[in-house]
């Protein structure tokens, strides 16, 4: 068994760790990029969630897709620590409440996932969705890292 860690087998893990790092970076650098595109409408999309204070919407809104963007690109490029991943799926379970907390209210919103664009949620899919993401960032924050 031991020769399997060394040879083709541990290859594979590493492509396929690496994939799944690349592939949610990406992600978060599209979904921030996406919500810098139309700042203004973000601000909005943020607000019809309820969930802070008026003084808060603004800044959260501007700030939110700057994070994502850089957390990305962290996480793309910074292979042996955890600090972006970490980063990300604090991110990724804060967003996942939101949509749970918004689909308990009865909230019909924009999602603001992707930008300020006017689909509104389907919350099972963004549940899903969602939960996917959290455990490939979960997965990446708990496998060791190669030397």
């Amino acid at each position: 068994m031991a020769g399997l860690e060394a040879g083709p087998g541990r290859q594979i893990r590493r492509s396929v760790l690496w994939l799944l790092r690349v592939g949610v970076g990406v992600l978060f650098i599209i979904a921030g990029a996406m919500k810098l595109r139309d700042i203004a409408g973000f601000i909005v999309v943020v607000h019809h969630y309820k969930l802070l204070p008026g003084r808060l919407v603004g800044p959260v809104a501007v700030y939110l897709p700057w994070l994502e963007i850089i957390g990305g690109l962290a996480v793309c490029c910074v292979r042996r620590s955890r600090g972006p991943v970490l980063v990300l799926t604090l991110l990724m379970a804060i967003f996942l409440a939101t949509i749970l907390v918004a689909w308990a209210r009865g909230l019909d919103i924009a999602c603001g996932c992707f930008g300020s664009g006017a689909e509104h949620i389907r919350y099972p899919f963004l549940v899903l969705r969602d939960v996917g993401i959290l455990s490939i960032l979960v997965m990446l924050l708990v496998t060791p890292a190669e030397k």
